[in-house]
């Protein structure tokens, strides 16, 4: 009798080891799998976004903004990698879905054939980033020339209105579903120092546009 209550005592003691072993390797998987998946979202992000690239036409503004910034979220186009074509696609960055299907995705649009055409991002073009990403915050940081004339210096706002100036860094704040919120990723947009004009220069149309 004394054996078989030893016995017992023992298999529960390894059965409760076991059970959290697995709980713990089951949630160390977990914590593995989105600190990977928040790594290459940030590299794929760090790098497309960092490749935005200012379109000819900036001084036409009745055709598609070439850069668009919201507070959730932010359309641009960019350069693909020279591997896959080097060609100026149009990007949209947002959040879908919403509650417990909520989802980082990517839309992606060709160019329009004409100035005046606008932007068309199909449903077949988007690439699910990340899921269950609850919020998405983004930060702009540059001149703005539509701010107003008192603000001289670069501030960084909630978002981006002028169509022909681009921001020179954005920020974007992830917060999941499930885990820790995402350390805040800052991307230099390598390019936007082609947009840079004063007020004198553009009136008179004479902004590098090359």
């Amino acid at each position: 009798m004394l054996a078989l209550i030893l016995v017992a005592m023992m298999s529960a003691v390894l059965f409760g080891s076991l059970s959290m072993a697995a709980r713990t390797w089951d949630r160390g998987e977990d914590k593995a799998s989105r600190t990977t998946e928040m790594r290459l979202t940030e590299e794929f992000l760090r790098r497309t976004l960092g490749n935005a690239y200012p379109p000819r036409d900036l001084n036409n503004l009745d055709g598609p903004a070439s850069f668009q910034g919201a507070e959730d979220w932010i359309a641009f186009p960019a350069l693909l990698p020279d591997r896959l074509g080097g060609e100026l696609l149009y990007f949209k960055l947002g959040l879908a879905g919403g509650g417990p299907n909520s989802r980082l995705v990517l839309a992606r649009a060709n160019p329009p054939s004409s100035a005046n055409e606008p932007l068309s991002f199909d449903d077949d073009e988007v690439k699910v980033l990340a899921e269950g990403i609850s919020s998405l915050r983004i930060r702009y940081f540059g001149n703005d020339v539509l701010a107003g004339p008192e603000i001289t210096e670069p501030t960084w706002r909630p978002q981006w209105s002028e169509k022909q100036q681009w921001p020179m860094l954005v920020q974007l704040d992830f917060t999941p579903r499930e885990g820790p919120a995402w350390p805040p990723l800052i991307v230099e947009l390598k390019f936007a120092s082609r947009t840079m004009c004063d007020e004198i220069a553009r009136a008179h149309n004479m902004c590098n546009q090359n």
